[in-house]
């Protein structure tokens, strides 16, 4: 078996991870400018990358979720991914000029473009020695405030913890070929 697929078999779902094995900003910020190379929907590159490693940062995001508190309170790193509303590369939204809502297929794409990336930045981790752990369950509604970002530009889509285990991780269970297959 090629080695990507080695380590898309092991992956698995990690609550804990070490306390003690920080990720340094040089590693963190290769392993993002890679998974940023992931496809977008028309190239349009409307992913930004929130990295919440400060105590603050952490406190903030552990009054936005109703679980995954062990992994906000461990990982070494913490990666939102968020989709940028205004996305092109004029000076900054600036508060009282709305930005009009995403359309359904607007947000099927963003959806989409992260879920692109943040598997890439998995399996880069992965790679790399670390486990992760992607989460959707947090207030989404109110995150972004809660962290001082703009809520009118920036559309959160999902968070990464990446470190190293502090337990074995648990495997999912996965439906087998002959549930999910479908031939015409």
């Amino acid at each position: 078996m090629a080695e990507l697929e080695t380590i898309i078999h092991e992956r698995h779902s990690v609550r804990r991870y070490e306390t003690n094995h920080p990720i340094s900003t040089t590693e963190l910020d290769d392993m993002i400018a890679t998974a940023a190379l992931a496809p977008t929907a028309m190239n349009k590159q409307p992913l930004r990358y929130l990295v919440l490693d400060s105590p603050e940062a952490r406190t903030k995001l552990l009054q936005q979720v109703s679980f995954n508190q062990s992994q906000i309170e461990t990982a070494s790193s913490l990666v939102l991914i968020v989709a940028d509303l205004v996305n092109d590369d004029a000076p900054a939204f600036s508060t009282g000029h709305g930005t009009p809502a995403p359309d359904a297929g607007t947000l099927t794409n963003h959806a989409l473009n992260a879920g692109l990336a943040g598997m890439q930045l998995m399996l880069i981790a992965q790679n790399r020695g670390y486990v992760t752990n992607p989460m959707t369950g947090f207030n989404h509604n109110e995150i972004l405030s809660a962290l001082g970002i703009d809520k009118e530009r920036y559309l959160p889509l999902l968070l990464i913890a990446i470190g190293k285990s502090d337990d074995h991780g648990q495997a999912s269970e996965h439906k087998p070929l002959n549930q999910i297959l479908l031939r015409k």
